[in-house]
C-alpha cells in the first residue's frame, strides 16, 4: 500500500512535469482564471 502510494505520487509528479513542459501557457491561463475567480469571490 505504501509502495503503491509512492508510485502514484511519482507518476503524478512526472505527469505534472510533462504538463508544465507542454502547456505552460495553458497553466498560467488557468491560474489567471482561478485568480480572477478568487477576486470575484472577494468582491462578493
Amino acid at each position: 500500500m505504501y509502495y503503491e502510494a509512492y508510485v502514484n505520487k511519482r507518476t503524478a509528479m512526472k505527469r505534472e512535469r510533462s504538463l508544465k513542459r507542454s502547456g505552460k501557457a495553458y497553466h498560467s491561463l488557468k491560474l489567471r482564471i482561478l485568480d480572477g475567480l478568487g477576486e470575484g469571490e472577494a468582491l462578493d
